[in-house]
């Protein structure tokens, strides 16, 4: 069954983790690299971001998570909700991350190899009904590899984007 990620709690992936369903990280749970740390998702199944939530590696070890999907997004960032992740690779989505009427996203060193459609989609995006704090979101050093379009962002509040490289991208 699904997976979720309780206030509080940290899922620390050490080596290859085979997630045959969703991964759900709620509001104050935590998802970091250990070594090798890598989560390969069987097809349309991925990552949920369902609170304000961290997903991290460090520039020594990169949490990668391999997606086989697509139709899906690999990581969704739900209605209202926030992200920061960091020093990850993202490949093989259909959109690498989508965050819809979300309210934050911080991403940073972040690698999208390959994810179909696009990199990262933001769409209604701003602090709306949410209870979480209004900050400008942030997308900085990040490498897009390989989508159709790298970055889209439609309907946004206000959203910082420096410093990325977009590759190949249609």
């Amino acid at each position: 069954g699904d997976m979720s990620i309780e206030n509080g709690a940290t899922l620390t992936v050490n080596g290859t983790y085979n997630a045959k369903a969703n991964i759900t990280v709620k509001s104050g749970g935590k998802i970091i690299a250990g070594p090798n740390g890598k989560i390969i998702f069987d097809p349309n199944k991925g990552l949920i971001i369902d609170g304000n939530a961290q997903v991290n590696g460090t520039s020594n070890n990169r949490l990668t998570l391999d997606f086989n999907s697509s139709t899906a997004a690999g990581v969704e960032v739900r209605f209202y909700n926030a992200l920061t992740m960091s020093y990850c690779n993202i490949n093989n989505a259909l959109i690498g991350i989508n965050a819809e009427a979300a309210s934050y996203i911080n991403i940073s060193n972040v690698n999208f190899t390959n994810c179909q459609s696009s990199g990262i989609v933001l769409f209604s995006f701003g602090n709306g009904d949410s209870n979480l704090p209004s900050s400008t979101s942030t997308i900085s050093k990040c490498i897009i590899n390989g989508s159709s379009t790298g970055i889209s962002v439609v309907n946004a509040d206000e959203v910082v984007i420096t410093e990325n490289s977009i590759n190949n991208c249609n």
